[in-house]
């Protein structure tokens, strides 16, 4: 403390202490400046003449301007000091030695640096992943469209060729080796169209289009379908769909629900299956109940990944590779519908899917009378069969052969042009022909130089609604590889109803 004639008037030991002044220094009366000049002689004020910082200092506190500044000392100690002006005159200054929170502040400081500067590493290493990561998934989808696409060209040929050859085998065992060619080759389609499917989910490149959908027609069909299964495993399948319209995308609910109906009747080897639907709050639920073995708690997230499958001991469970419900939660997330269930070890499971009810009933269409399926209900008809493939075309040729039709195969426009002399009576051609040369684009012109709007089949391994599309503006029905010989007579009769009805 120093009085209005800028004497000392008091201090206490730590003050002393701090600046370790001499014994006799610090007394009551001594002149601050003596202080002031002992202090900057030992450097404690900073560089510059003793003198010129005894001047600063008394002009500052004779002017009773408040002070709070800190200084740092050779030795490496910083001193906080703090002063303001007394009432009545006189001055005080504290001083405080707050080297160990400089040092703890100046730690803080270079950990929080260190740390923005891994936060950065780490984010440019995230984001380098990111870029990585989405790179890989671009690269897995380019190579599982184009691996799809080229697989299911020979199993597509091969199919013709079962196909054919289980038509017009006359011996039993050639019959039954053609079956099992046929059987084998399902399997192989089924594990190639999964893998498309999640692909093409992955990438988001599957159309919805929402519409209202007659459940007890829908699923009582698709019930219909599994009943040879049931029957071949020994298993009850017992259907309660209520006559109730819900809204949602048509194909994408009955695949999910195949889905639930397939591994309920894989996975049970005793007792039976029951699909049924019920009120759930505002909508309706459908739910697939099995006895099967039943699923553990800690795996009932699992099953919904890529590749998992249950370890059960039975022939039929080991079929497939586990792409099944994977594919029914990215439909299920894809359409805005809630999907779950319920399951115990020893008592069974129940899968489930809730719907929203639709505002409108679709209107009913006219019934039409089933078509013959003879054998020789194409004798006569000309076909054009246009497919860079020479495995295909040669498996598609012999099928229509022996179905009575007479073939014209071409590998590209040229060779369509050169076996045609005229308009054929049925046209089926590829979509992807080689050099980018697309099918419909190629038939258009075919049909411009024939001047006649030759009934059509546009046959690819794509699903993408651009190729919908293309078939549906070229009038052509679309059919995907690989060809089944059913599937491929409805449509070959739809084709031919659609030129009926051409101008």
């Amino acid at each position: 403390v120093i009085d209005s004639d800028l004497r000392i008037a008091a201090w206490n030991q730590r003050y002393l202490d701090l600046f370790q002044y001499p014994p006799g220094l610090i007394t009551v009366g001594r002149p601050l400046a003596d202080i002031i000049r002992y202090n900057a002689e030992r450097g404690l004020c900073g560089p510059g003449d003793p003198e010129a910082h005894v001047h600063k200092r008394l002009e500052h506190i004779r002017a009773g301007t408040p002070h709070r500044y800190e200084r740092t000392r050779p030795d490496g100690t910083v001193i906080e000091m703090q002063g303001k002006q007394l009432p009545g005159g006189g001055y005080v200054t504290s001083f405080a030695d707050i080297t160990d929170h400089k040092r703890v502040q100046q730690e803080l400081q270079a950990a929080n640096e260190n740390l923005e500067a891994i936060v950065q590493e780490r984010t440019r290493a995230l984001q380098l992943a990111k870029q990585a990561a989405e790179r890989a998934n671009r690269s897995k989808t380019q190579f599982l469209a184009a691996a799809s696409h080229d697989l299911m060209q020979p199993i597509s040929a091969a199919r013709l060729f079962a196909a054919s050859l289980l038509e017009q085998a006359d011996g039993q065992q050639v019959q039954v080796a053609a079956q099992r060619i046929a059987s084998a080759l399902d399997g192989a389609e089924a594990v190639l169209s999964d893998l498309s499917e999640i692909n093409r989910l992955d990438a988001r490149r599957v159309p919805v289009r929402h519409e209202t959908v007659d459940l007890q027609v829908e699923l009582g069909a698709l019930v219909e379908e599994c009943r040879p299964i049931a029957r071949a495993r020994g298993i009850e399948l017992r259907d309660h769909i209520a006559p109730v319209h819900v809204r949602t995308d048509r194909l994408h609910l009955r695949r999910i629900v195949q889905n639930y109906l397939s591994n309920a009747l894989r996975y049970t080897s005793r007792g039976g299956v029951l699909i049924g639907t019920r009120r759930v709050g505002g909508g309706l639920r459908v739910a697939v109940y099995d006895t099967g073995p039943g699923i553990p708690v800690e795996r009932q997230e699992e099953i919904y990944q890529e590749f998992q499958r249950l370890p059960i001991e039975d022939a039929q469970a080991g079929q497939g590779l586990g792409l099944g419900l994977a594919i029914v939660q990215r439909m299920a997330r894809l359409l805005g519908h809630a999907i779950g269930l319920r399951s115990e070890p020893g008592h069974g499971s129940c899968f489930w899917i809730d719907l929203p009810p639709a505002t409108s009933r679709p209107k009913a269409s006219a019934p039409t009378a089933p078509e013959a399926t003879s054998q020789t209900e194409l004798t006569g008809t000309q076909v054009l069969c246009l497919d860079n493939d020479p495995r295909v075309l040669e498996g598609l040729s012999v099928l229509l052969r022996g179905w009575g039709a007479t073939t014209r195969c071409a590998g590209d426009p040229d060779q369509a042009r050169t076996v045609m002399t005229g308009p054929p009576d049925l046209a089926i051609v590829d979509y992807r022909l080689d050099d980018g040369v697309l099918g419909h684009e190629v038939l258009q012109a075919l049909r411009r130089d024939w001047a006649r709007d030759v009934p059509a089949i546009l046959i690819t391994a794509d699903r993408n609604h651009e190729v919908r599309q293309a078939a549906v503006q070229a009038g052509m029905v679309l059919l995907h590889k690989p060809v089944k010989p059913a599937t491929l007579r409805g449509a070959i009769r739809q084709a031919r109803a659609l030129g009926r009805r051409a101008p």
